[in-house]
């Protein structure tokens, strides 16, 4: 007897996978479908079937606009996100056999997969099929069934098939529209489905190189998931950020950046890079060791951003103190923590977000606070930390902020502050923040207690260059402390010099403080040494391109970035008015024009 040419199915009486998929695979030449979204799990329930069929063709949902596709980054953006809607590190090892067998068969069938575009068909809810066997028979389905293994064989599903020419016509029809207007699976897709297809949990090694410490550390971030990535010069800082860790052993850095540039992610991603090394240290040194807090101070207005952007572009949980509930909230502001303020520094999270407001306060939390020692402290707006103005008893003290800031400096080993106002702050101001970064393990930052650089209203007016320094020992006194590190510059002549003095004074590579004077150097040294403190480059002198200043203040402009073609030009930011410019102003774009010199990244 003859089966109907309409038949009815119901994964309540029924295996639908048994009864329509499988059945007729297993025998098929062509199979044509209409899917609804692209996922690992794709052709899970018949791959073994699918693979040897010679026509195979599937049109996939992508949430993507057509003239969107003709942004390459837009397209694989919504596909990675769709593809990365589970977490990639239990997803990929639980199912790697899955992401094997798609790579495999994306690989052996490059055009099988297509994807379209909304604004042509919307939302591609219907789900049909059409199996075409070796002896010419033709099978049409329609049903509410994904391509997954839930859709065949775990949720409610009902489908109808359908053998009448004019059926399976009327399905391949719909088909081949989809298929005309659709596009083939990002190149994207495909390589993260391989690299899960490969991916396994490793111990940690040896370390890639600097430019390439960021890139892996965010590998399995959200951003990078979704096909986003960071911008150059955000790059440029955790690569700045790992060579003060080779040179010093410790990090101690502000970024300047102006507004706009994503200077809270650049400092959340060299955080997280140092917290990746300090958990592979860890596991070197075995159950001796223990974690320290990661703590973020921010205004009050910008620790809920904060937390929201670790969470969503790098995948890190981190909590958050409520200054009023006394409480560790999460991004969900749920509490997560005892309530009490007490409970400042037992953060339930590695990383804690610390509203500066509750510092500048004599509160019970900033006594508590005053007495840890932190791994990484973070301060955002740091410029807030300065010395009190004005012509009052308290002034040239520094203010609340500034105390705090200076002694939990000390107490920390990586110390990373960020202000987006570089060029309204005064020279006094920037000094205030060099001397946050130069406590505690950072004195090298501004040298032994005698070094000159302690004194801005000495030093300034040799880093605009109104001063110079002919008196070679006075110019030793800049030198000597802090002594530069070799690779600080890609100046050839400096290296070498460097290089000179320091291996005729037997110092050790993290050595940058002597008490030796010019004449304990050999009369060569000496005279290759003024030559190189006489030499000018751009129209800059030797401590304008070589300075603390130079070394630990990362600043990005703009308008530099933009004519460097590394930001597109916004077109919409209005022109400033012309304003009267700070002195401290001029010392930061000489730190902006010298690492434009120094560093290939930015």
């Amino acid at each position: 007897m003859n089966s109907p040419l309409i038949q009815r199915f119901s994964s309540r009486t029924q295996r639908l996978d048994h009864t329509i998929l499988t059945k007729y695979l297993k025998q098929a030449r062509r199979y044509h479908r209409i899917a609804g979204y692209f996922t690992s799990s794709l052709f899970e329930i018949a791959g073994e079937y699918i693979n040897s069929i010679e026509d195979v063709r599937i049109v996939c949902n992508s949430d993507v606009r057509s003239e969107d596709i003709k942004v390459a980054k837009i397209q694989e953006s919504k596909l990675l996100g769709r593809l990365n809607d589970l977490p990639v590190e239990a997803e990929s090892l639980l199912n790697r056999p899955r992401y094997k067998w798609l790579y495999e068969f994306l690989g052996n069938h490059p055009n099988a997969i297509r994807v379209a575009p909304d604004d042509f068909c919307g939302f591609v809810h219907g789900k049909a099929g059409v199996i075409e066997l070796h002896d010419g028979r033709r099978i049409g389905f329609m049903g509410s069934m994904n391509e997954t293994r839930a859709g065949w064989q775990a949720h409610y599903e009902i489908v109808w098939s359908d053998e009448s020419p004019e059926g399976v016509d009327w399905i391949q029809s719909e088909f081949d529209a989809l298929w005309a207007k659709a596009v083939p699976l990002p190149r994207a897709v495909v390589q993260e489905v391989g690299r899960r297809a490969h991916r396994i949990e490793i111990e940690l090694g040896e370390q890639p190189d600097d430019e390439s410490l960021a890139p892996a550390a965010l590998v399995e971030s959200p951003m990078y998931r979704e096909g986003l990535s960071l911008s150059p010069w955000q790059r440029a800082f955790v690569s700045e950020c790992m060579k003060h860790l080779r040179w010093h052993g410790v990090v101690r850095l502000l970024i300047a950046d102006e507004v706009g540039l994503g200077k809270t992610l650049s400092l959340a991603t060299a955080a997280l890079t140092l917290t990746l090394i300090n958990e592979q240290e860890i596991a070197q040194r075995g159950a001796r060791s223990r974690r320290r807090p990661i703590v973020i101070f921010a205004p009050s207005s910008l620790t809920e951003q904060w937390q929201t952007e670790l969470l969503d572009k790098l995948g890190l949980p981190c909590a958050r103190w409520s200054s009023r509930q006394k409480v560790w909230l999460d991004s969900e502001e749920r509490a997560i923590s005892p309530t009490g303020p007490e409970n400042v520094v037992r953060c339930p999270l590695r990383i804690g977000i610390i509203s500066t407001g509750l510092i500048v306060q004599p509160t019970r939390e900033r006594e508590l606070l005053s007495q840890v020692n932190f791994e990484i402290l973070i301060q955002d707006e740091s410029h807030k930390s300065r010395t009190k103005q004005g012509m009052g008893k308290d002034a040239g003290q520094p203010n609340a902020l500034l105390q705090f800031m200076l002694a939990a400096a000390g107490r920390s080993k990586h110390v990373l502050l960020g202000t987006a106002t570089p060029m309204q702050t005064q020279v006094d101001d920037l000094w205030d923040q060099l001397k946050i970064l130069h406590q505690g393990d950072g004195r090298f930052v501004l040298g032994n207690d005698f070094s000159p650089w302690h004194y801005p209203e000495q030093v300034v007016p040799v880093l605009t260059g109104k001063e110079k320094i002919d008196d070679m020992e006075v110019a030793w006194r800049y030198v000597r402390s802090p002594l530069p590190p070799l690779e600080s510059s890609n100046e050839s002549d400096f290296r070498r010099v460097i290089h000179e003095v320091r291996g005729e004074l037997g110092l050790k590579p993290r050595d940058f403080d002597t008490a030796a004077p010019v004449v304990a150097l050999p009369r060569a040294v000496r005279d290759d040494l003024e030559d190189l403190m006489d030499s000018e480059k751009s129209n800059m002198g030797f401590f304008q391109r070589h300075n603390p200043i130079v070394r630990h203040v990362v600043l990005r402009k703009r308008k530099v970035l933009e004519d460097a073609g590394i930001l597109e030009k916004d077109r919409c930011r209005p022109s400033s008015k012309p304003r009267k410019k700070p002195r401290s102003e001029y010392l930061c774009r000489s730190v902006s024009a010298t690492r434009t010199q120094n560093q290939r990244s930015v």
